[in-house]
Protein backbone atom coordinates (compact mmCIF):
# COMPACT_ATOMS: atom_id res chain seq x y z
CA UNK A 1 0.00 0.00 0.00
CA UNK A 2 1.09 3.55 -0.65
CA UNK A 3 1.66 5.91 2.27
CA UNK A 4 -1.42 7.94 1.35
CA UNK A 5 -3.56 4.80 1.48
CA UNK A 6 -2.13 3.83 4.85
CA UNK A 7 -2.92 7.27 6.28
CA UNK A 8 -6.44 7.14 4.82
CA UNK A 9 -6.92 3.69 6.33
CA UNK A 10 -5.82 4.93 9.76
CA UNK A 11 -8.34 7.78 9.60
CA UNK A 12 -11.19 5.50 8.53
CA UNK A 13 -10.35 2.89 11.17
CA UNK A 14 -10.31 5.50 13.95
CA UNK A 15 -13.61 6.97 12.75
CA UNK A 16 -15.22 3.53 12.57
CA UNK A 17 -13.95 2.56 16.03
CA UNK A 18 -15.29 5.81 17.50
CA UNK A 19 -18.74 5.27 15.97
CA UNK A 20 -19.19 1.51 16.14
CA UNK A 21 -17.11 0.50 19.19
CA UNK A 22 -16.72 3.33 21.67
CA UNK A 23 -20.35 4.41 21.44
CA UNK A 24 -21.38 0.90 22.51
CA UNK A 25 -18.65 0.35 25.09
CA UNK A 26 -21.00 0.65 28.08
CA UNK A 27 -24.04 -1.13 26.59
CA UNK A 28 -22.96 -4.44 25.10
CA UNK A 29 -25.50 -6.97 23.82
CA UNK A 30 -23.71 -10.29 23.39
CA UNK A 31 -24.56 -13.72 22.04
CA UNK A 32 -22.71 -17.02 22.38
CA UNK A 33 -21.28 -18.39 19.13
CA UNK A 34 -21.05 -22.08 18.27
CA UNK A 35 -17.42 -22.20 19.44
CA UNK A 36 -18.38 -20.81 22.86
CA UNK A 37 -16.94 -17.33 22.30
CA UNK A 38 -18.94 -14.11 22.44
CA UNK A 39 -20.15 -11.93 19.59
CA UNK A 40 -21.55 -8.46 20.24
CA UNK A 41 -23.54 -5.92 18.28
CA UNK A 42 -20.35 -3.87 18.08
CA UNK A 43 -18.47 -6.81 16.50
CA UNK A 44 -21.01 -7.17 13.71
CA UNK A 45 -21.41 -3.45 12.98
CA UNK A 46 -17.66 -2.83 13.05
CA UNK A 47 -17.08 -5.70 10.65
CA UNK A 48 -19.67 -4.43 8.17
CA UNK A 49 -18.39 -0.87 8.46
CA UNK A 50 -14.79 -1.86 7.79
CA UNK A 51 -15.83 -4.15 4.93
CA UNK A 52 -17.38 -1.12 3.18
CA UNK A 53 -14.46 1.19 4.03
CA UNK A 54 -11.83 -1.25 2.80
CA UNK A 55 -13.74 -2.04 -0.39
CA UNK A 56 -13.90 1.68 -1.14
CA UNK A 57 -10.22 2.24 -0.32
CA UNK A 58 -8.76 -0.91 -1.92
CA UNK A 59 -11.39 -2.57 -4.14
CA UNK A 60 -8.82 -5.01 -5.51
CA UNK A 61 -8.48 -6.74 -2.10
CA UNK A 62 -10.83 -9.37 -0.70
CA UNK A 63 -12.22 -9.33 2.84
CA UNK A 64 -12.40 -12.03 5.53
CA UNK A 65 -13.94 -11.22 8.92
CA UNK A 66 -14.12 -13.22 12.16
CA UNK A 67 -17.92 -13.01 12.25
CA UNK A 68 -18.42 -14.53 8.78
CA UNK A 69 -19.65 -18.11 8.63
CA UNK A 70 -17.10 -20.80 7.76
CA UNK A 71 -18.21 -21.13 4.13
CA UNK A 72 -17.81 -17.39 3.55
CA UNK A 73 -14.32 -17.41 5.06
CA UNK A 74 -13.27 -20.37 2.93
CA UNK A 75 -14.63 -18.75 -0.23
CA UNK A 76 -12.68 -15.57 0.49
CA UNK A 77 -9.46 -17.50 1.06
CA UNK A 78 -9.87 -19.45 -2.17
CA UNK A 79 -10.74 -16.41 -4.29
CA UNK A 80 -8.10 -14.03 -2.91
CA UNK A 81 -6.23 -12.52 -5.80
CA UNK A 82 -4.26 -9.32 -5.26
CA UNK A 83 -4.62 -9.56 -1.49
CA UNK A 84 -6.97 -10.25 1.38
CA UNK A 85 -7.93 -8.15 4.39
CA UNK A 86 -8.39 -10.32 7.53
CA UNK A 87 -10.29 -8.57 10.31
CA UNK A 88 -10.99 -9.23 13.98
CA UNK A 89 -13.64 -6.59 14.75
CA UNK A 90 -12.61 -6.18 18.45
CA UNK A 91 -15.49 -6.83 20.86
CA UNK A 92 -15.20 -3.83 23.27
CA UNK A 93 -16.16 -5.05 26.77
CA UNK A 94 -16.87 -8.75 26.43
CA UNK A 95 -13.31 -9.23 25.14
CA UNK A 96 -11.73 -6.80 27.56
CA UNK A 97 -8.22 -7.30 28.93
CA UNK A 98 -7.45 -7.59 32.61
CA UNK A 99 -4.04 -6.96 34.15
CA UNK A 100 -4.01 -9.29 37.15
CA UNK A 101 -1.24 -10.48 39.43
CA UNK A 102 -2.58 -13.82 40.69
CA UNK A 103 0.32 -14.63 43.01
CA UNK A 104 -0.58 -12.08 45.66
CA UNK A 105 -4.38 -12.38 45.65
CA UNK A 106 -6.43 -14.14 48.32
CA UNK A 107 -6.73 -17.76 47.25
CA UNK A 108 -10.51 -17.73 46.92
CA UNK A 109 -10.49 -14.66 44.69
CA UNK A 110 -7.67 -16.02 42.54
CA UNK A 111 -9.58 -19.27 41.98
CA UNK A 112 -12.77 -17.38 41.13
CA UNK A 113 -10.95 -15.26 38.57
CA UNK A 114 -9.29 -18.31 37.05
CA UNK A 115 -12.53 -20.28 36.79
CA UNK A 116 -14.93 -17.54 35.66
CA UNK A 117 -13.08 -14.37 34.65
CA UNK A 118 -15.30 -11.38 33.76
CA UNK A 119 -12.90 -10.27 31.02
CA UNK A 120 -11.83 -11.85 27.75
CA UNK A 121 -8.11 -12.28 28.42
CA UNK A 122 -5.55 -11.64 31.14
CA UNK A 123 -2.01 -10.24 31.26
CA UNK A 124 0.66 -9.49 33.86
CA UNK A 125 3.88 -7.67 32.99
CA UNK A 126 5.68 -8.04 36.30
CA UNK A 127 6.10 -4.27 36.64
CA UNK A 128 3.45 -2.51 38.72
CA UNK A 129 4.41 0.90 37.29
CA UNK A 130 4.04 -0.40 33.72
CA UNK A 131 0.69 -2.00 34.61
CA UNK A 132 -0.70 1.31 35.85
CA UNK A 133 0.60 3.13 32.77
CA UNK A 134 -1.16 0.66 30.46
CA UNK A 135 -4.43 1.15 32.33
CA UNK A 136 -3.97 4.94 32.19
CA UNK A 137 -3.33 4.76 28.44
CA UNK A 138 -6.46 2.68 27.85
CA UNK A 139 -4.50 -0.28 26.50
CA UNK A 140 -6.15 -2.62 29.01
CA UNK A 141 -9.48 -2.34 30.79
CA UNK A 142 -9.19 -3.44 34.41
CA UNK A 143 -6.37 -4.00 36.90
CA UNK A 144 -5.93 -6.00 40.09
CA UNK A 145 -2.97 -6.53 42.39
CA UNK A 146 -3.22 -8.13 45.82
CA UNK A 147 -0.14 -6.76 47.56
CA UNK A 148 2.41 -4.20 46.41
CA UNK A 149 4.75 -1.81 48.19
CA UNK A 150 4.88 1.97 48.15
CA UNK A 151 7.85 2.11 45.78
CA UNK A 152 6.00 -0.22 43.39
CA UNK A 153 2.76 1.69 43.05
CA UNK A 154 3.41 5.35 43.96
CA UNK A 155 4.43 6.63 40.51
CA UNK A 156 2.08 4.47 38.48
CA UNK A 157 -0.96 5.18 40.64
CA UNK A 158 -0.29 8.91 40.34
CA UNK A 159 -0.17 8.59 36.55
CA UNK A 160 -3.46 6.66 36.53
CA UNK A 161 -5.20 9.32 38.63
CA UNK A 162 -3.78 12.14 36.49
CA UNK A 163 -5.30 10.38 33.46
CA UNK A 164 -8.70 10.38 35.16
CA UNK A 165 -8.59 6.74 36.27
CA UNK A 166 -10.06 5.21 39.42
CA UNK A 167 -8.66 2.91 42.08
CA UNK A 168 -9.61 1.26 45.35
CA UNK A 169 -8.14 -1.33 47.70
CA UNK A 170 -9.78 -4.73 48.13
CA UNK A 171 -10.94 -3.43 51.52
CA UNK A 172 -12.82 -0.57 49.85
CA UNK A 173 -10.45 2.34 50.58
CA UNK A 174 -10.60 4.86 47.71
CA UNK A 175 -7.70 7.15 48.64
CA UNK A 176 -5.75 5.73 51.57
CA UNK A 177 -2.69 7.73 52.70
CA UNK A 178 0.68 6.65 51.38
CA UNK A 179 2.55 4.40 53.76
CA UNK A 180 5.07 1.60 54.07
CA UNK A 181 2.38 -1.02 54.69
CA UNK A 182 1.77 -3.04 51.46
CA UNK A 183 -1.68 -2.67 49.96
CA UNK A 184 -3.93 -4.01 47.21
CA UNK A 185 -5.37 -2.14 44.23
CA UNK A 186 -8.29 -2.63 41.87
CA UNK A 187 -8.45 -0.04 39.09
CA UNK A 188 -9.88 1.00 35.74
CA UNK A 189 -9.75 4.10 33.56
CA UNK A 190 -13.48 4.27 32.76
CA UNK A 191 -15.76 5.15 35.68
CA UNK A 192 -18.64 2.84 34.71
CA UNK A 193 -16.28 -0.05 34.03
CA UNK A 194 -14.59 0.61 37.38
CA UNK A 195 -17.92 0.27 39.17
CA UNK A 196 -18.70 -2.97 37.31
CA UNK A 197 -15.25 -4.36 38.15
CA UNK A 198 -15.65 -3.48 41.82
CA UNK A 199 -19.11 -5.04 41.90
CA UNK A 200 -17.71 -8.27 40.48
CA UNK A 201 -14.91 -8.18 43.04
CA UNK A 202 -17.51 -7.52 45.75
CA UNK A 203 -15.85 -4.28 46.82
CA UNK A 204 -18.17 -1.72 48.40
CA UNK A 205 -17.54 1.79 47.09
Amino acid sequence: MRQAQIEALQQRLCAAADTELLQRFKRVDAEIKADGSLVTEADLLMQERMKRELADLCPEYGFLGEEMIHEQRQAQLESAGTGLWILDPLAPLAKGIGLVDYKRLPRGLALRLAESPPYGSQRSFGSVALDFCWVAAGRVHVYLHGRHDLWDYAAGLSILHQAGGHSVTLEGQRNPPLGLQPRSTAAALDADLFREWCAWLEISL
